[in-house]
């Protein structure tokens, strides 16, 4: 039973339910931050940052699905593939389920993930996250000219 001092938020069917119950808890994966390079030779360096319910970077290795979207909502999956993946570039590691299309991140101690983005042709893309809640973080675009 949920103790009544703590916070509560009411949910979609009006019940009422422990805020950390909705938001997450201190620790574990709850948002991120994407941070878009700019584009050096044929590479566009890519960081993620994971982040708890508190906005405070993670100090635990976690995992994210993520994939690669056409549209800035997230509504596609990309159509054309790069001509190179993307790979990581030194934090954090990157498991492929379709080549150049999606994949689940894995960052470090940290909550770092570095990924390198290396195309030789002219592509815009998003790197669309997918919470654990099921929300979506999407980057800024990632353009290659």
């Amino acid at each position: 039973m949920a103790s009544t001092t703590s916070p509560f938020a009411t949910t979609h069917d009006g019940k009422a339910v422990p805020v950390l119950k909705t938001a997450g808890t201190e620790g574990e994966v709850y948002s991120a931050t994407i941070t878009v390079g700019t584009e050096a030779g044929s590479t566009i360096n890519v960081v993620v940052q994971l982040t708890d319910f508190l906005g405070q970077d993670l100090a635990t290795v976690a995992c994210v699905y993520a994939y690669m979207s056409d549209d800035t909502g997230g509504q596609s999956l990309v159509g054309t593939v790069n001509t190179t993946s993307p790979a990581i570039g030194t934090d954090g590691v990157l498991h492929t389920v379709v080549t150049d299309k999606s994949f689940f991140l894995t960052c470090e101690t940290d909550g770092d993930i570095d990924i390198d983005f290396v195309t030789t042709e002219t592509t815009t893309h998003y790197l669309c996250l997918v919470m654990p809640d099921g929300r979506l973080v999407i980057s800024d675009a990632i353009t290659h000219t």
